[in-house]
C-alpha cells in the first residue's frame, strides 16, 4: 500500500489521488478496509 502511494505522488496522477481522498472524507462508513479503499481508487481511474 505505502508503494502504491508513493508511486501515485511521484506520478501525475496527484489530482486523482485527492479527488480520491475528498470522496473517502464524505464517504459512508468513516472507515474501509485496505482492500475496499484500493477497489474504490480504482474505480474512479486510479493506478
Amino acid at each position: 500500500m505505502l508503494n502504491l502511494i508513493q508511486d501515485v505522488l511521484e506520478s501525475d496522477e496527484k489530482s486523482d489521488l485527492r479527488h480520491f481522498t475528498s470522496q473517502l472524507k464524505t464517504a459512508e462508513p468513516r472507515y474501509l478496509l485496505r482492500n475496499e479503499i484500493l477497489a474504490a481508487f480504482n474505480k474512479i481511474g486510479g493506478v
